[in-house]
C-alpha cells in the first residue's frame, strides 16, 4: 500500500492513547467496534496482517470532527488519511506486521476538548471478513445527504471551485474545478453554519476532499422514466431525458457535454452527446454492451454507478446508469 501523494500529515498530539487489539477469528464474517474520543485522546486499533492480504477499513464518524489514519508496520507516514481520502480504505498489504488504525479528533475540536463517537469495522482477506457487513445501518440525519452528482455553478467569472482537505475555508487546497465541471458528492453536512460536501471527480469511487455546497448544483436531470405504455419526452426534443455528462477528448481536460437519451426498452438506449467542437457522438447501449452508430472501436468498463466509454482511443465519456435506466 504505497502512500498516495498529498496524504502525508503530521500525527496528532495525543495526551492519552488507548490500544485495542483487532482479531478476526476463523470463519468470522466481520468485526467492528464502537468507540469515543475526547480532546487530544486517540485510539489505536492494532491489526496484524501479512503481505499480500487485502485489508479493509470502514469508518462511520458520529460527526465531521473525528478522523482516522492507517499506519503501516513501523511507519509514521499514513498510507490512508480519512480527512483527504474518505472514510473507506481498501489496500493490499505490502509488509507483514502490525498495522495501526489511529482514530482522533481534528485539531480544532481537539483543542476545544470536544467529544465524538464512531463505529469502525475491519476486514482482512483470508479471514472471510467483510468490513461492510460489520457496520450497522446509518441513522437518518437531516444534515447528511446521499451520494449524488453535482455540477459546479454560481462562481464569479473566471473563478474556480476549491476542494479542500477539510470542511473549512482555512483547510489546505487539494483540487480546483471550473464552472460546469461534474463532480460526485459522497454526502453533505453542516459545519459551523456552512454546508460542505465531500466530493470527487464524476467517476471517483471515493471522495477527494471537501467543497462548499453553495457552488454545487444538482445535475440537470435525466428526467424520470416514462410510465409504462407512454412515450414521455422532454418538450421540444425527441429525447426522454437531457442533461450533462463528463466527456474528454484526447489531450484535453475533462469537461461537461450536453446529452439527450432515447430509451428503447430495459437496458437499451441511444445517448447522443454534443462535443465541445460541435460534433455529435451517438452511443448505443444494449444489455450492458456499448457500440457506436459508426462502428468505431469501443472499450467500456464499469466504475461504480457509471459506464466509462472510450471510443477509438480518442474520446472518453462517463455515463451514469441513471441515464440509461431513467429511474
Amino acid at each position: 500500500m504505497a502512500v498516495p501523494a498529498g496524504l502525508a500529515v503530521a500525527q496528532p498530539r495525543a495526551d492519552k492513547t488507548s490500544a485495542v487489539a483487532v482479531r478476526l477469528s476463523s470463519g468470522a464474517t466481520a468485526t467492528s467496534f464502537n468507540g469515543r474520543v475526547r480532546g487530544n485522546e486517540s485510539v489505536d486499533y492494532r491489526l496484524n496482517a501479512q503481505a499480500g492480504q487485502a485489508m479493509t477499513v470502514r469508518f462511520r464518524p458520529g460527526n465531521g470532527s473525528v478522523e482516522y489514519v492507517v499506519l503501516a508496520p513501523g511507519g509514521d507516514t499514513p498510507i490512508h488519511n480519512s480527512r483527504t481520502a474518505g472514510n473507506e480504505f481498501t489496500g493490499t498489504v505490502q509488509a507483514s506486521g502490525t498495522h495501526i488504525v489511529r482514530v482522533f479528533l481534528a485539531r480544532g475540536p481537539a483543542r476545544r476538548a470536544n467529544e465524538a463517537s464512531f463505529t469502525i469495522a475491519f476486514g482482512l482477506d483470508g479471514h472471510g471478513a467483510r468490513a461492510n457487513d460489520a457496520l450497522p445501518p446509518a441513522r437518518p440525519d437531516s444534515t447528511l445527504r446521499a451520494p449524488d452528482a453535482r455540477v459546479v455553478g454560481g462562481l464569479a467569472r473566471g473563478d474556480v471551485l476549491t476542494v479542500r482537505s477539510g470542511p473549512s475555508y482555512s483547510a489546505r487546497t487539494l483540487l480546483r474545478f471550473p464552472e460546469g465541471a461534474v463532480l460526485r458528492s459522497f454526502g453533505c453536512q453542516d459545519v459551523a453554519g456552512a454546508s460542505w460536501c465531500s466530493v470527487g471527480p464524476a467517476d471517483a469511487q471515493r471522495p477527494s476532499g471537501w467543497a462548499s455546497a453553495r457552488y454545487l448544483r444538482e445535475v440537470a436531470a435525466p428526467t424520470a422514466a416514462p410510465a409504462a405504455g407512454r412515450d414521455s419526452r422532454v418538450p421540444g426534443t425527441p429525447f426522454q431525458a437531457t442533461g450533462q455528462v463528463e466527456c474528454r477528448l484526447q489531450g484535453q481536460a475533462p469537461v461537461t457535454c450536453p446529452f439527450g437519451v432515447r430509451r428503447h426498452g430495459p437496458g437499451t438506449a441511444t445517448v447522443e452527446i454534443t462535443l465541445p467542437n460541435g460534433q455529435r457522438r451517438s452511443l448505443v447501449f444494449r444489455s450492458g454492451q456499448v457500440s457506436t452508430e459508426g462502428r468505431e472501436p469501443v472499450v467500456a468498463s464499469r466504475e461504480g454507478d457509471n459506464m466509462v466509454v472510450t471510443v477509438d482511443g480518442n474520446e472518453r465519456y462517463v455515463i451514469p446508469d441513471l441515464v440509461i435506466r431513467g429511474e
